[in-house]
């Protein structure tokens, strides 16, 4: 291969080399929108359940704890669901690009190492799980919040003791549950990447 084909096949791969890294910036762009829109439906919920126990007198067909619940419910779902595209879903579709990128390195050595040296951060290994926390907060927050107000209104409006005792704990274990599940549904990177066998173990 002569000098011009060479500095060819290298302009070529450098150009894919960047695509790749575009598509990255666009999916962790997406990403960071699913979080922005998190944060809304978290502060959404809880103003939403706020409002529901600030009014005196509305007129619901149902107690306020219920419409609570439901709301909560509501903002429960969309935060798992969020919590599935971004890091079970676009977290694929990012990591696929990285990996390309981290093949493009090993095949053409004249390429920069960034990629590589991502995977060898200790503080990069489990990116994607340690997102999950922010989930997990979110929905641990409606679920606590919700379990605390039913507890309340059982306890002083409608004096069942019990009743509230219950629903403070099953609030705190249901927090737990959901922890557990989603911390191990969530997969780092280097994780990902042995799934495609683009690292070994």
């Amino acid at each position: 291969m002569d000098k011009k084909e060479e500095n060819k096949t290298k302009l070529i791969a450098y150009g894919m080399y960047c695509n790749f890294i575009r598509e990255v910036q666009h999916f962790d762009n997406m990403q960071t929108h699913f979080r922005l829109l998190a944060s809304t439906i978290l502060l959404g919920s809880i103003a939403a359940i706020g409002f529901l126990f600030s009014i005196e007198n509305i007129n619901l067909p149902f107690e306020k704890t219920f419409a609570a619940f439901i709301v909560s419910l509501i903002g429960i779902s969309s935060l798992y669901t969020l919590w599935h595209v971004d890091l079970k879903f676009y977290e694929r579709l990012l990591v696929s690009n990285f990996a390309e990128a981290y093949r493009f390195e090993e095949i053409h050595k004249w390429l920069p190492k960034a990629h590589h040296n991502m995977i060898r951060a200790s503080h990069k290994k489990d990116h994607p799980s340690n997102v999950a926390y922010f989930y997990i907060g979110c929905i641990t927050t409606i679920i606590l919040t919700i379990g605390l107000t039913a507890s309340y209104d059982l306890y002083l409006v409608h004096n069942c003791k019990i009743l509230s005792i219950i629903s403070l704990i099953s609030s705190v274990l249901v927090s737990i549950i959901i922890f557990i599940f989603m911390k191990k549904k969530t997969n780092k990177i280097n994780d990902l990447l042995k799934e495609i066998n683009y690292i070994s173990e």
